[in-house]
């Protein structure tokens, strides 16, 4: 995946670029998308969604399900819940992904101390300090977090992409 985008990245689909976006399609895009990663994580997903729709394909491909337990009663909360009582590893930190994928990770260190960034460790700068401070800990929808940030959702999204490309 590192390569694509070293390289300028790619564009996979089974439909011709002139394709206009259709719900339909949306089951055999998800497929394209969990096949191309060693898990899905699943973090918000109502109990009729495409997320749970790109978590079966995963299990149909032989990736790993990850879910996020949150709180009882909340309908975005459904869906991860569901996908941890059928069997998905339940996420409480980012150890719990890294420890489950660490034979697909050769690129980490071999001592998992060393997986994740410490609070010891020397001070880095913060990218995009005007985003960071606009996110909690709680699930937040993109064009909230844009509005606290005081950018427009296209920035955000951007931003966000590179954060998580960059490993953040």
């Amino acid at each position: 995946a590192m390569r694509l985008v070293e390289s300028g990245g790619a564009v996979i689909s089974e439909f011709s670029l002139a394709t206009p976006p259709w719900q339909g399609n949306f089951p055999r895009r998800n497929r394209i998308i969990s096949g191309l990663r060693l898990g899905v994580f699943v973090i918000e997903a109502m109990i009729r969604s495409g997320s749970l729709v790109t978590a079966k394909c995963a299990l149909e491909q032989g990736r790993e399900v990850f879910a996020l337990p949150g709180a009882i009663g909340n309908p975005g909360s459904e869906g991860p819940h569901w996908l941890i009582k059928q069997g998905a590893t339940p996420v409480t930190t980012a150890e719990d992904i890294l420890e489950t994928l660490q034979n697909g990770l050769n690129w980490l260190p071999e001592d998992p101390k060393n997986w994740l960034y410490s609070s010891d460790q020397d001070q880095v700068a913060l990218p995009f300090p005007e985003l960071l401070a606009n996110v909690g800990d709680e699930v937040t929808p993109v064009d909230v977090v844009a509005e606290r940030a005081g950018q427009p959702v296209p920035v955000t999204v951007a931003q966000l992409l590179e954060l998580e490309l960059a490993g953040w």
